[in-house]
């Protein structure tokens, strides 16, 4: 019997306070296994973790989160990229789309609600793929 891979989440925030609430806010929910990184080399190395999803802020020390996004996605093409970040250029949050983010979320009084929202959605489409690798596998 196949056992069900857990739904893990990696937070990647230079702001360590912010990055921690994070994590405690998505921690409530037991389904999800949250990582927070605060170092980008560190976040990178771990990626072979390969988690669902990950939060990316846009502004960091050593590269944005569009640079960031690009490197997640060519180690894990199946991990979706949520960006959260002060950054509230229009034009900063539609070429994120545009280059494969799932979500862009402003970082203000509704970031959380934002997020749990996104998730919800994102965990539905994983869940349900998750179900159709389960059902591909032969019967034998």
């Amino acid at each position: 019997m196949q056992t069900q891979k857990p739904f893990t989440i990696f937070i990647l925030d230079d702001d360590k306070w912010y990055g921690t609430m994070l994590q405690y806010f998505l921690s409530l929910n037991t389904e999800f296994k949250v990582k927070c990184f605060d170092n980008t080399a560190e976040f990178l190395n771990a990626l072979k973790e390969t988690p669902a999803v990950v939060t990316l802020d846009y502004s960091m020390p050593d590269m944005n989160g569009m640079e960031v996004m690009e490197l997640v996605k060519t180690k894990n093409p199946e991990t979706e990229v949520i960006i959260v970040s002060s950054q509230e250029d229009v034009n900063v949050a539609v070429n994120c789309l545009k280059k494969g983010a799932k979500d862009y979320i402003v970082k203000n009084k509704d970031a959380n609600d934002n997020l749990k929202n996104s998730l919800k959605k994102i965990k539905y489409d994983w869940q349900i793929s998750m179900q159709e690798c389960f059902f591909a596998e032969p019967l034998y």
